[in-house]
């Protein structure tokens, strides 16, 4: 039997305290020590908002709302399908996914 000296562990960050709330950021930290984070854009049904666990994890709902502007929502879509026929991804991976939404996201900023 081996043992588990580090667990691999996630953190979730919510909107409120209660049962009304929504997930808005996820991180995650291996038994390794690598870590990865990401904050969770609002649905729009998602209207909870409590201002004292804001200011636990300093998250504002302006905040995630406007992660990504109305030109950059427009050409997501058309821009996702040039990164994808550029990317020349041999499988699905989730490092692959995550390259795509980078340039995509980079590449609506032009």
């Amino acid at each position: 039997m081996f043992e588990i000296t580090r667990p691999s562990i996630i953190d979730v960050e919510a909107s409120g305290f209660g049962p009304d709330s929504y997930p808005i950021e996820v991180g995650v930290v291996l038994t390794s020590g690598k870590r990865y984070c990401s904050l969770i854009f609002p649905a729009s049904e998602w209207t909870h908002w409590d201002s004292e666990a804001a200011k636990v994890h300093g998250i504002t709902r302006d905040y995630l709302e406007n992660i990504l502007s109305e030109a950059q929502m427009n050409i997501w879509h058309e821009i996702k399908k040039q990164v994808l026929s550029s990317a020349n991804a041999k499988r699905h991976r989730a490092s692959s996914d995550a390259f795509i939404i980078q340039e995509t996201y980079a590449r609506t900023l032009d």
